[in-house]
């Protein structure tokens, strides 16, 4: 346990998992989606539902989503920041006991272009990203991180991870699924260190890969 676990986190805003975890989920989401949405939509669930207004989760969510951290103070004012952008943003509010108390679904749109991230803030300010899409994974921002989405095909994750491998980076984990009746599928590798920018156009550059986002580990 370390003494951030105790303490919480150096924060704007008054609860490490209605205001912290809010925010680095956003900050998640921010890096997965990799580019300006023209809406963002936040789906609350249970007790984000219930009490996360009053302890700024939607201020939280925003800013998070924008890529503010922490500790920055434009949190305060993330709806207008938001809207000077051209980004229009909604909420909406659930009870549904099959989640966690603490939970969202961020909705990311632009055009015909639509990415969902479903995320739990599990205390402390520590976080766990269940879903992209209907894809499942289990990302925790511990991690350096690399998402693809690509055309299932045969050899896919040796075609990856040699270049991981070829690169000196430890994979500390990887969660590979593809969609029913579908070739359509996902890979996340939680690595050791950062790749470099030759070992990621490699990546990227491997047939059938269609996106491919990196999600920095991030700072409590």
């Amino acid at each position: 346990m370390k003494i951030k676990d105790v303490i919480g986190p150096t924060m704007v805003g008054p609860s490490s998992s209605h205001t912290a975890g809010a925010i680095r989920i956003g900050n998640i989401a921010y890096y997965i989606y990799g580019r300006q949405p023209s809406n963002m939509h936040f789906t609350l669930y249970n007790s984000f539902a219930k009490t996360g207004l009053g302890h700024g989760t939607d201020k939280a969510l925003i800013g998070g989503c924008l890529g503010f951290l922490v500790d920055d103070i434009r949190i305060r004012d993330s709806y207008s920041e938001a809207k000077d952008r051209g980004i229009q943003v909604g909420f909406s509010f659930k009870t549904d006991r099959s989640r966690h108390p603490n939970s969202v679904d961020i909705e990311f749109q632009d055009g015909n272009s639509i990415l969902t991230v479903s995320a739990n803030s599990t205390g402390a300010g520590n976080i766990q990203v269940i879903k992209i899409n209907d894809f499942n994974v289990d990302l925790r921002g511990d991690y350096y991180s690399l998402i693809l989405f690509y055309k299932d095909q045969p050899g896919m994750i040796w075609k990856v991870t040699k270049f991981v491998q070829a690169n000196g980076v430890n994979i500390e984990s990887l969660i590979c699924n593809r969609l029913e009746d579908t070739d359509d599928s996902m890979m996340c590798l939680c690595l050791a260190h950062s790749l470099d920018q030759k070992t990621l156009l490699s990546i990227k550059d491997i047939d059938n890969i269609f996106m491919a986002r990196t999600v920095p580990a991030l700072e409590k």
